[in-house]
């Protein structure tokens, strides 16, 4: 992937890992690369608190890091890691107070209210993506809530089925494109029935994007 030499690195390097997480990667370059020169980076300890007195509001994107999302009763509603984002205060709308809590030490993109408003009043698909967040959130958060003897459950009880398979020939672009359609973050790799390894979205960024990879490279370069 050629490097964009019309912006600044640091620019480039956020725009690059936006344009394969969800839902940026369904916003034009241009609308992107404005959406990406608007973003404060942030670094938050393990143990910092987000809640609905916390300032610069805004949507934040998890660079890297982990976040652990509970209600008033302090419940588990969700634990984002790379690549997933949270907006407090529409989180407060849903589910009444909220916080946010670091539990691995997080760098952070922060997109203020807003321009994260406007990107959501100007593009459906972006608008939908946050719209239809709530119940993947209920259902995420029912997988934490305890049960007698779960770790007796069958693992088919918890397993994903649909599960996305490439083969070991096909190009990370073509990968990078079903991955995107389909909304998950992996590929498992195939040789006919074999299963011979699995490429991820962070494959994708760190073997393919940052060393400047041909789109047509096989996926099981870097798987």
């Amino acid at each position: 992937m050629e490097r964009d030499r019309s912006i600044p690195p640091e620019l480039q390097a956020i725009v690059e890992f936006l344009q394969q997480t969800l839902p940026f990667n369904d916003l034009d370059h241009a609308v992107l690369e404005k959406a990406a020169g608007g973003m404060l980076i942030q670094y938050h300890r393990q143990g910092e608190r987000f809640d609905a007195s916390t300032e610069a509001a805004g949507l934040r994107i998890l660079r890297s890091g982990a976040i652990d999302i509970r209600d008033s009763d302090n419940k588990l509603l969700d634990r984002l890691g790379e690549g997933e984002s949270f907006h407090i205060q529409g989180l407060n709308e849903e589910r009444g107070e909220v916080q946010a809590t670091v539990i691995e030490d997080a760098l952070l993109y922060l997109l203020p209210d807003d321009r994260y408003q406007a990107l959501r009043a100007a593009h459906r698909a972006f608008d939908r993506y946050f719209s239809s967040q709530r119940n993947r959130r209920l259902r995420r958060a029912a997988r934490y809530e305890p049960e007698t003897n779960a770790m007796m459950r069958e693992v088919r009880s918890v397993m994903s089925t649909q599960l996305l398979t490439v083969s070991t020939n096909t190009s990370v672009q073509e990968a990078a494109a079903v991955m995107s359609r389909r909304r998950v973050s992996s590929a498992f790799v195939m040789a006919g029935e074999q299963l011979r390894g699995i490429v991820t979205d962070r494959d994708i960024r760190a073997r393919f994007a940052a060393e400047g990879l041909s789109p047509d490279t096989p996926v099981a370069q870097i798987m």
